[in-house]
């Protein structure tokens, strides 16, 4: 009776799934380079790799399916893997109410992925390790970790940074406090809870998820480090930090007599003869040539009626018209 009802959620969460593999094929980030049928191919696997989680999970089989498609969907968004190897993303129960969190590998994968970003680092400070960061105009970070320490004791901050594409680089520091403030406002601190579990990954996130909302140029990854502070507090995120926005849509068309002036302010526009177009510069002037008889200084005066021409044979000036009579006597 127990596999039977054990059964039961698989097969309603599978049939939801395949119910929404077209919305997952839209969702999913493409590949460059990739064809529709493996684009395709990609989002089966999404379905898949869920349910198998699904059924290594026995506490979400407790949550609603509803929201346990709805954190799937939103890991397509953002092309995460669920798979838990990778790290990247997880599905975590709160009651009756599944939520999605990025790991913090999905961030760093985020990162990357804006092509702005060419690799990403965290690292966790402890009391035995030389450290030292200034900000300001002239920032710097030095971390000299100390590998030999048998008990490293509580960390003291952790920071991440982000080298990128153009040789320059971006990090982030969180302290002792901001942590403590991560980890009390996450649900999930009990005893199975990553925070018991995997402290170190969970600061590292917690750094690489500040650093996030400051890198330019990465929308998912502000998304996503949004979306995970609500999903670890338990709440559930606003859509507008997971779904693009649609383009937004014209305005309706007036109504009533500001309806009727508008069309026919369309239409005179429309019929309004069209203003003729500039007339075509006139061409230069030619230039004058200089007579051979004439100085360096005495230019010929434009439109000179007696302006003439040099006689090839005789070697005199022609007048092209009228002599005045000061040539004349």
């Amino acid at each position: 009776m127990s596999e039977n009802t054990a059964l039961a959620p698989i097969t309603q969460i599978k049939s939801l799934l395949t119910a929404q593999l077209t919305a997952m094929e839209s969702a999913l980030p493409p590949i460059p380079g990739q064809s529709a049928g493996q684009h395709a191919l990609r989002a089966k696997r999404c379905a898949r790799v869920a349910l198998n989680l699904l059924r290594t999970t026995p506490a979400l089989m407790k949550c609603a399916p509803d929201s346990i498609i709805e954190s799937v969907l939103k890991a397509t968004q953002l092309g995460l893997e669920l798979d838990g190897v990778l790290g990247q993303a997880y599905l975590i129960p709160y009651g009756q109410v599944c939520q999605m969190q990025v790991g913090y590998r999905g961030f760093i994968a985020l990162a990357l992925r804006s092509g702005l970003v060419r690799s990403v680092a965290a690292a966790v400070v402890y009391p035995c390790d030389r450290f030292d960061y200034r900000r300001g105009s002239d920032p710097y970070l030095h971390h000299i970790p100390d590998l030999g320490a048998t008990d490293p004791g509580r960390e003291l901050c952790a920071y991440a940074i982000a080298y990128m594409l153009d040789g320059g680089s971006q990090w982030e520091v969180i302290g002792a406090r901001r942590i403590a403030a991560a980890e009390a406002a996450s649900k999930t601190n009990r005893g199975d809870s990553p925070w018991q579990k995997f402290r170190e990954s969970m600061v590292r996130k917690s750094a690489i998820r500040e650093l996030g909302k400051y890198l330019p140029q990465c929308p998912e990854l502000i998304r996503a480090a949004i979306h995970d502070e609500y999903s670890e507090e338990g709440h559930a995120p606003p859509a507008e930090y997971i779904d693009v926005p649609d383009a937004p849509e014209p305005p309706p068309p007036p109504k009533g007599a500001e309806g009727v002036r508008a069309i026919l302010a369309k239409r005179a526009q429309k019929a309004a003869p069209k203003a003729p177009p500039a007339p075509a510069p006139p061409p230069p002037a030619t230039p004058q040539t200089r007579h051979p008889a004439l100085l360096p200084d005495e230019a010929p005066i434009a439109g000179d009626p007696w302006d003439g021409e040099v006689d090839p044979e005789t070697g005199e000036i022609v007048p092209g018209g009228d002599e005045p009579d000061w040539m004349k006597s």
